[in-house]
C-alpha cells in the first residue's frame, strides 16, 4: 500500500510550527527559523508566505545580478496574487512605450507572444511613473521566457538638445532641473526602466533601448551604472534605409552584439522624392524680424512611430540570433548558497541601489 503524501502549505515567517506536528521534521523547522532557502532537495518545501518553486526563482535571478528591490517588489506582490509561470502563458517579447506597437506587430508575424505597455491604453495600469504601473511592468518582465526580448523607448523630448534650454540638462549635469516637475519624471522613468533591464537579464533576456542619436539619456546615473554592470554594445542608424519617409537617426543600446546586422535589411535606395518628406517644421520671421524654427505637432508626432522595415528587420534578426544569454542554467548548488532571506526583503530598502532615484517608497506602500 502506497502512503498518499500530503502537501505542505506556506507558512508565514516566524510562524514555526510545534514539536507535536509529525508533518514537519528538523530540517524544515530550521529552514523556516533562519528564514533562507533550504537546499536544493527542499525546495518543495515553501518558504515565508510563497510557494517553493516561486521562491526558487526569485533566488535564481537574485544570484543572476536582478537588484533587490526588484526582488523584494515581487516577493510582496506574489504573496497574495497568484501568476501563471507555465510556459504557454510566458512572453516571448516585450514592447514598453509601444506607440503604434510596430515591434510587435513585427514579432507576432513569426507568431511570437507578445505584450504591450503603453499609456494611451491604459493611463493607470501602463503608466511607469504610477506605483500601479511599474508593479504591473515588473511582473510583466517576470513573465517573460529566458530568451525574450523587450524594447524600451523612454520619452526622448527631456533629452535631445532642441530642449535642453528648459531641462537644464548637459553632459556635465545630466539630471537637468529636477524642481521641473517634467524633468524630475524622465529621471524617474529612466531609472525605472533600468531596473526593469537588470531583472531582464538576470533572468537571461534580451533588451534594446532605442532613443534619438542626439539623445543624453546614457549620461543618467542609472545608465552609467548599468553600463558597469553589464556589458552594453550600440549601434546607430538611419530609419530611412528601413522604410522612414523622414530623416530620423536612432541610437540602439542592447546587451548582445549583433544589433549591426541590420544592415542586411537595408532598402537599396532611400526614399529621395520631395513629395514622401512631409513637412516636419516651419520657419517664419517674428516680430522683431528673428529667425524662429517651430515643429508642426501633427506631422512631427507622425516621425516618432517606427517603420514596418525596421519592426520586420528586428523580428527576423531575433528570431535567427535570440537565444538565453545565460551560458548555463544555475545550478541548484548556486541558488542554494544565494545569500536572499525573507527578513531581508522585509526589511528597510531606502538604501538599496536606486530606491530613491526611482522614487519606490510608495510603490512598497500601495503593496503593503
Amino acid at each position: 500500500m502506497v502512503k498518499k503524501r500530503r502537501r505542505f502549505h506556506a507558512v508565514p515567517p516566524g510562524d514555526v510550527p510545534s514539536d507535536e506536528d509529525s508533518e514537519f521534521d528538523d530540517a524544515l523547522r530550521e529552514a523556516l527559523q533562519n528564514q533562507y532557502l533550504p537546499p536544493a532537495a527542499d525546495y518543495r518545501i515553501p518558504v515565508g508566505a510563497v510557494g517553493a518553486h516561486v521562491w526558487r526563482r526569485l533566488c535564481r535571478w537574485r544570484a543572476n545580478g536582478a537588484p533587490l528591490v526588484m526582488i523584494a517588489l515581487l516577493f510582496l506582490f506574489l504573496q497574495d496574487q497568484q501568476v501563471d509561470f507555465s510556459a504557454d502563458a510566458l512572453y516571448d517579447q516585450l514592447e514598453f512605450f509601444a506607440g503604434h506597437k510596430a515591434m510587435t506587430r513585427g514579432l507576432e508575424f513569426f507568431h511570437y507572444r507578445t505584450c504591450t505597455f503603453e499609456l494611451l491604453d491604459d493611463i493607470l495600469f501602463c503608466d511607469l511613473l504610477t506605483d500601479v504601473g511599474f508593479i504591473n511592468a515588473a511582473v510583466m518582465v517576470a513573465k517573460t521566457k529566458p530568451c525574450a526580448i523587450a524594447i524600451f523607448a523612454p520619452v526622448c523630448s527631456s533629452w535631445i538638445f532642441v530642449s535642453r534650454h528648459k531641462t537644464g540638462r548637459s553632459t556635465a549635469y545630466p539630471l537637468g532641473i529636477v524642481q521641473y516637475g517634467a524633468v524630475h519624471q524622465a529621471n524617474i522613468m529612466v531609472t525605472r526602466c533600468v531596473l526593469l533591464i537588470l531583472l531582464l537579464v538576470a533572468k537571461g533576456g534580451i533588451f534594446v533601448l532605442e532613443n534619438p542619436q542626439p539623445s543624453i539619456v546614457f549620461r543618467h546615473p542609472a545608465f552609467q551604472m548599468m553600463l558597469r554592470l553589464l556589458r552594453i554594445f550600440t549601434y546607430t542608424l538611419d530609419l530611412r534605409r528601413l522604410g522612414a519617409t523622414t530623416k530620423k537617426q536612432i541610437t540602439c543600446y542592447s546587451n548582445v552584439p549583433w544589433l549591426h546586422e541590420l544592415e542586411e535589411f537595408f532598402y537599396v535606395r532611400m526614399p529621395t522624392a520631395q513629395l514622401t518628406r512631409p513637412t516636419t517644421t516651419k520657419v517664419w520671421n517674428d516680430e522683431q524680424g528673428k529667425w524662429k524654427v517651430t515643429g508642426v505637432a501633427d506631422r512631427l508626432k507622425e516621425t516618432q512611430r517606427y517603420p514596418i522595415g525596421f519592426a520586420r528587420a528586428t523580428a527576423q534578426l531575433f528570431r535567427r540570433k535570440g537565444r538565453c544569454l545565460i551560458p548555463e542554467e544555475l545550478s541548484d548548488e548556486w541558488v542554494g548558497h544565494c545569500d536572499l532571506r525573507v527578513a531581508q526583503l522585509l526589511s528597510d530598502l531606502s538604501g538599496a541601489d536606486f530606491f530613491e532615484d526611482a522614487c519606490l517608497a510608495s510603490v512598497f506602500e500601495c503593496l503593503k
